[in-house]
Protein backbone atom coordinates (compact mmCIF):
# COMPACT_ATOMS: atom_id res chain seq x y z
CA UNK A 1 0.00 0.00 0.00
CA UNK A 2 1.41 3.35 -1.03
CA UNK A 3 1.48 6.04 1.66
CA UNK A 4 0.42 9.49 0.54
CA UNK A 5 1.77 12.60 2.29
CA UNK A 6 0.32 16.09 2.06
CA UNK A 7 2.31 18.79 0.28
CA UNK A 8 2.79 20.60 3.60
CA UNK A 9 4.25 17.46 5.18
CA UNK A 10 6.57 16.91 2.22
CA UNK A 11 7.71 20.55 2.34
CA UNK A 12 8.55 20.28 6.03
CA UNK A 13 10.40 17.01 5.50
CA UNK A 14 12.46 18.52 2.69
CA UNK A 15 13.27 21.66 4.68
CA UNK A 16 14.22 19.80 7.86
CA UNK A 17 16.34 17.34 5.88
CA UNK A 18 18.10 20.16 4.09
CA UNK A 19 18.79 22.07 7.29
CA UNK A 20 20.04 18.92 9.02
CA UNK A 21 22.46 18.17 6.20
CA UNK A 22 23.73 21.74 6.10
CA UNK A 23 24.18 22.04 9.85
CA UNK A 24 26.16 18.79 9.85
CA UNK A 25 28.44 20.27 7.19
CA UNK A 26 28.83 23.56 9.05
CA UNK A 27 27.65 25.65 6.11
CA UNK A 28 25.31 28.02 7.97
CA UNK A 29 27.17 31.25 7.30
CA UNK A 30 25.84 34.77 6.71
CA UNK A 31 24.70 35.30 3.15
CA UNK A 32 25.29 31.68 2.14
CA UNK A 33 23.95 30.61 -1.26
CA UNK A 34 24.09 27.11 -2.72
CA UNK A 35 23.36 26.38 -6.40
CA UNK A 36 22.83 22.85 -7.72
CA UNK A 37 23.66 22.18 -11.38
CA UNK A 38 22.14 18.68 -11.35
CA UNK A 39 18.66 19.18 -9.87
CA UNK A 40 15.95 16.66 -10.78
CA UNK A 41 13.69 19.21 -12.45
CA UNK A 42 12.36 22.74 -12.22
CA UNK A 43 12.45 24.38 -8.80
CA UNK A 44 9.50 23.46 -6.58
CA UNK A 45 6.94 20.68 -6.67
CA UNK A 46 6.00 18.72 -9.78
CA UNK A 47 3.51 15.92 -10.27
CA UNK A 48 5.42 12.92 -11.63
CA UNK A 49 2.56 10.43 -11.85
CA UNK A 50 -0.97 9.87 -10.67
CA UNK A 51 -3.25 6.87 -10.38
CA UNK A 52 -6.28 5.81 -8.40
CA UNK A 53 -3.91 4.34 -5.80
CA UNK A 54 -1.87 7.50 -5.23
CA UNK A 55 0.38 10.17 -6.64
CA UNK A 56 4.12 10.65 -6.99
CA UNK A 57 5.34 14.18 -6.27
CA UNK A 58 8.89 15.44 -6.82
CA UNK A 59 10.42 18.44 -5.06
CA UNK A 60 13.53 19.89 -6.67
CA UNK A 61 15.83 22.60 -5.41
CA UNK A 62 18.00 24.43 -7.92
CA UNK A 63 19.31 26.89 -5.36
CA UNK A 64 18.72 28.18 -1.88
CA UNK A 65 20.16 30.89 0.30
CA UNK A 66 20.34 31.61 4.00
CA UNK A 67 20.01 35.05 5.54
CA UNK A 68 20.87 35.95 9.12
CA UNK A 69 18.17 38.03 10.81
CA UNK A 70 17.16 39.07 14.31
CA UNK A 71 13.62 38.63 15.62
CA UNK A 72 12.75 39.98 19.06
CA UNK A 73 16.45 40.12 19.91
CA UNK A 74 17.05 36.49 18.93
CA UNK A 75 19.43 35.64 16.07
CA UNK A 76 17.72 33.45 13.47
CA UNK A 77 18.11 32.43 9.85
CA UNK A 78 15.71 32.68 6.92
CA UNK A 79 15.80 29.97 4.27
CA UNK A 80 14.99 31.29 0.78
CA UNK A 81 13.83 28.71 -1.77
CA UNK A 82 12.84 30.01 -5.22
CA UNK A 83 10.10 28.07 -6.99
CA UNK A 84 6.51 27.05 -6.39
Amino acid sequence: MKRIFSIQTLTLLVLFSLMSILSAQGTFTPGYTKVYSDSWGGAGFSLESQASTGVEINHSIREFSLEDIEIDGEPMQVLHLPGN
